[in-house]
């Protein structure tokens, strides 16, 4: 064989030019591809392959041993592209040269990536009856289309990346538009739902759209609606971060960088100090501030703002893993100063005298140590291992922020354990609730105990023979134990108050006990579910209040054959009401068959049937449901893309009947519909 020595490089001119220029670094999209080949091989016996492609007519020899890539339209692409060339001898290809070709766009980034996706969907009731006391809508035939749209890019240059992502929805009824509930009428049918624009440059960050900023559970949590976001990396140690959003959550067009209006809106910042950077994790301090005021306007996510309201606060908050990480601490501190300002909104006539509210300044915190006392060996061997976590949160009667949502007036205290025995795993909790923590004499404090113990384990792994078979007959188990304990403490003082002695005092103790077993065969699967609960009611006057409820299910699953599948739940519960010595039935079963009669073909049918009954016979009820439908899926081919799409046609019915006997108040419903749809998703 004769020996070749290839070299590769990308040139502007024919010129020679140093070799590693090409295999190290990016390259502009206009210069040309050069390869040097030091061979007295006939050129015909080389073959040039430029991403698995031949692309050896594209190659013309310039001089002895050069050769030059000439594009003619087909420049090399953009991105990290791949150039072997073989020697060709009597039908043997030989590898003799392999090189990475890294070609920038023609605006100079390394990756110039977009990304379209979306659906589209219209579906229609072809017909509709409804009869007895079921309620008719206006239109019994009707059909509604629904579309979404995601946009994304990616960017990256040197030191600089840029990411872009937007979400817009549409549709085609007024009433199903994005902010309908905001706008009415006059909201766009086609709309815009979220955006995200991040930027980085080395150590700086720059974000604006639907971007979250926080990590104070007490001040500023995850706070992301639209606004800017910027950020900066001094070194290993220091980082800076400051954001400002828009009071509330908002979509659509409009108020585009959620910067409109001062009155409405939050900034915020924190800094981040990293104590040991050759060990990051090991001991973080974040401190953070936020100022903020938002007007009592629509909420696109809550609801309503019930009054303007104005907070400025800071905190403070210390992460900490040692010892390998089996210590985690986690604690949290922050001060809020709260008040309500005048809103011209809520100004009545002057025969109303309205009270000011006193601005307050409260203050909350939250700690968290997690200790991993028992860990599995390198072996995995170890039938018992235990970790522990204790808390305690203490919220001010008065805490308030606009930029999180803990809930104040209480003080919380957590222990947990968990960890694994024999081949399950096991947890306990319990929690300690208590509020009021002023112990102001009108007010009701009330006191809640939690205890939680639950244990999994997969019995057929557990016991695998020496063979590793597994042993199906044997059930994977879950077992779940809570109590709850919810009492008063205290006696408000009746002549400020509405509570009148110890009866209006609340004392209950809730027991509960869930247990789940599941079998798993070839073609068969098979559950069944126990749940009890015991409510003993112990406030004065109301000691024979209780209730005891049993719940039984079984769920089954049988896989005929591969097309076909049938489920088959089955369902009973009792609830007694001690007090009135009644029992409250239900029973229930459902089957659903799913039946694929080709890939692409498949008819579902389903039904469920469900009874309500006391043992006195004061009250009966009984519903039945029927569900028959066909779907159909497909994929073709648009511009080189896969574009899947799915039809179906349905036929629902529901028949409801319920008898009241004491005072004779009978209902009965009935309805059924048609529906059809059609998706496509790109």
């Amino acid at each position: 064989m004769k020996y070749l020595k290839a070299s590769i490089y990308i040139s502007s001119t024919i010129a020679l030019c140093p070799v590693a220029s090409f295999a190290q670094d990016w390259n502009a999209a206009n210069q040309a591809l050069v390869v040097d080949i030091e061979t007295s091989v006939s050129t015909e016996q080389l073959r040039f392959l430029l991403n698995n492609k031949d692309v050896t007519s594209r190659f013309k020899q310039t001089q002895t041993g050069q050769f030059s890539y000439q594009g003619n339209g087909f420049p090399v692409p953009s991105g990290i592209n791949t150039l072997i060339v073989y020697e060709v001898n009597l039908g043997q290809w030989l590898e003799i040269h392999n090189q990475k070709i890294k070609v920038l766009t023609r605006s100079g980034f390394k990756t110039a990536n977009w990304t379209v996706n979306g659906s589209v969907a219209l579906d229609a009731q072809l017909d509709a009856d409804y009869k007895g006391d079921a309620f008719k809508p206006e239109q019994d035939r009707f059909y509604v289309g629904n579309m979404q749209l995601s946009v994304g890019s990616q960017h990256t240059r040197k030191d600089l990346s840029i990411h872009s992502q937007a979400n817009i929805v549409g549709a085609s009824k007024q009433e199903n538009a994005l902010r309908f509930s905001e706008r009415g009428e006059q909201a766009d049918k086609i709309d815009l739902s979220d955006y995200l624009v991040s930027v980085e440059k080395g150590k700086a960050s720059f974000r604006v759209g639907h971007t979250g900023f926080g990590s104070n559970p007490l001040l500023v949590d995850n706070l992301s609606n639209r606004g800017v976001h910027l950020g900066y990396q001094f070194n290993s140690i220091f980082d800076i971060a400051f954001t400002q959003q828009n009071g509330s959550a908002i979509v659509g067009w409009n108020n585009f960088f959620g910067q409109r209006s001062s009155q409405h809106r939050i900034a915020a910042s924190t800094l981040g100090v990293e104590v040991f950077p050759n060990k990051p994790g090991k001991l973080r301090v974040e401190m953070s501030y936020v100022d903020g005021q938002v007007q009592a306007i629509d909420d696109f996510a809550v609801g309503q703002v019930s009054d303007v309201e104005k907070n400025q606060g800071w905190g403070l908050r210390i992460i900490s893993q040692l010892w390998e990480d089996r210590v985690r601490f986690d604690g949290v501190f922050a001060s809020s100063r709260f008040t309500n300002p005048k809103d011209n909104a809520l100004l009545l006539e002057d025969e109303f005298q309205l009270v000011s509210v006193e601005q307050t300044t409260d203050q909350a915190y939250q700690v968290n140590l997690d200790l991993d006392l028992i860990t599995q060996n390198e072996q995995g061997t170890r039938l018992f291992t235990v970790s522990l976590n204790l808390g305690q949160d203490k919220i001010d009667a008065l805490y308030r922020v606009i930029a999180a949502g803990p809930s104040a007036d209480q003080k919380i205290e957590r222990l947990g354990l968990r960890g694994d025995l024999a081949s399950g795993q096991w947890q306990y909790g319990f929690t300690e609730t208590e509020n009021n923590i002023d112990h102001l004499p009108t007010i009701l404090t009330s006191n809640t105990k939690s205890h939680s113990l639950n244990y999994n384990v997969d019995l057929a792994n557990a016991f695998q023979s020496e063979t590793f078979e597994v042993n199906n007959y044997l059930p994977s188990l879950n077992v779940n134990l809570q109590k709850v304990h919810q009492m008063a403490i205290n006696m408000p003082d009746t002549e400020f108050s509405d509570f009148n002695g110890d009866s209006h005092l609340p004392d209950q103790v809730t027991k509960i006990l869930e247990l789940s077993a599941n079998w798993s065969f070839n073609t068969y699967a098979v559950g069944y579910n126990l749940s009890y609960s015991n409510q003993d009611n112990r406030q004065i006057g109301r000691q024979q209040a209780d209730f005891s409820l049993i719940n039984h299910s079984i769920s089954q699953s049988l896989q005929m054959f591969e097309s076909l599948t049938l489920n088959l739940d089955l369902g009973r519960a009792r609830n007694f009401d001690h007090e009135n010595n009644t029992a409250f039935y239900n029973n229930n079963a459902a089957l659903v068959m799913s039946y694929g009669f080709s890939s692409d073909w498949r008819i579902n049918l389903g039904s469920s049937l469900n009874k309500d009954y006391d043992n006195f016979g004061l009250s009966t009820s009984n519903a039945l449901t029927l569900n028959m439908g066909v779907d159909h899926q497909w994929s073709f081919n648009l511009y080189g893309r896969d574009v899947p799409g799915q039809w179906y046609l349905r036929y629902a019915k529901q028949r409801n009947k319920s008898e009241e006997n004491i005072f004779a108040f009978n209902t009965f419903t009935q309805d059924w519909n048609i529906t059809s749809g059609i998706s496509l998703t790109f």
